[in-house]
Protein backbone atom coordinates (compact mmCIF):
# COMPACT_ATOMS: atom_id res chain seq x y z
CA UNK A 1 0.00 0.00 0.00
CA UNK A 2 1.55 3.35 -0.85
CA UNK A 3 2.34 6.32 1.66
CA UNK A 4 -0.48 8.93 1.80
CA UNK A 5 2.24 12.35 2.23
CA UNK A 6 0.26 16.07 3.05
CA UNK A 7 1.50 18.81 1.58
CA UNK A 8 4.09 19.73 3.50
CA UNK A 9 5.84 16.16 3.78
CA UNK A 10 5.65 15.98 0.13
CA UNK A 11 7.53 19.28 0.22
CA UNK A 12 9.96 18.41 2.02
CA UNK A 13 10.53 14.55 0.31
CA UNK A 14 11.25 16.65 -3.33
CA UNK A 15 13.24 18.88 -1.39
CA UNK A 16 15.55 15.85 0.32
CA UNK A 17 15.54 14.49 -3.09
CA UNK A 18 17.00 17.81 -4.86
CA UNK A 19 19.52 17.97 -2.10
CA UNK A 20 20.85 14.51 -2.98
CA UNK A 21 20.90 14.94 -6.37
CA UNK A 22 23.22 18.04 -5.97
CA UNK A 23 25.56 16.71 -3.54
CA UNK A 24 26.02 13.57 -5.57
CA UNK A 25 27.10 15.67 -8.64
CA UNK A 26 29.28 17.57 -6.95
CA UNK A 27 32.42 15.03 -5.55
CA UNK A 28 34.69 13.64 -7.41
CA UNK A 29 33.80 9.63 -6.51
CA UNK A 30 31.45 8.02 -8.80
CA UNK A 31 28.13 8.17 -6.92
CA UNK A 32 24.61 7.12 -7.64
CA UNK A 33 21.83 8.28 -5.59
CA UNK A 34 18.55 5.22 -5.17
CA UNK A 35 15.08 5.33 -4.17
CA UNK A 36 13.97 2.82 -1.26
CA UNK A 37 12.93 0.50 -4.20
CA UNK A 38 16.66 0.67 -5.63
CA UNK A 39 15.95 2.66 -8.76
CA UNK A 40 18.26 5.04 -9.57
CA UNK A 41 17.58 8.47 -9.11
CA UNK A 42 20.95 10.10 -9.94
CA UNK A 43 24.46 9.81 -10.75
CA UNK A 44 27.09 12.33 -10.97
CA UNK A 45 29.84 12.50 -14.44
CA UNK A 46 32.43 10.16 -12.24
CA UNK A 47 30.10 7.40 -12.10
CA UNK A 48 29.39 7.65 -15.88
CA UNK A 49 33.07 7.80 -16.97
CA UNK A 50 34.21 5.21 -14.77
CA UNK A 51 31.83 2.68 -15.49
CA UNK A 52 31.15 4.09 -19.08
CA UNK A 53 27.49 4.43 -18.88
CA UNK A 54 25.31 7.10 -20.39
CA UNK A 55 22.48 8.90 -18.14
CA UNK A 56 19.78 7.70 -20.63
CA UNK A 57 20.85 3.99 -20.15
CA UNK A 58 20.35 4.92 -16.18
CA UNK A 59 17.87 6.99 -15.14
CA UNK A 60 13.98 5.60 -15.72
CA UNK A 61 14.36 2.40 -16.76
Amino acid sequence: MGHLYGEEERSALTAGKEQAIAIARSVREPVLVLNTDLEILAANENFYTVFGLKESETIDM
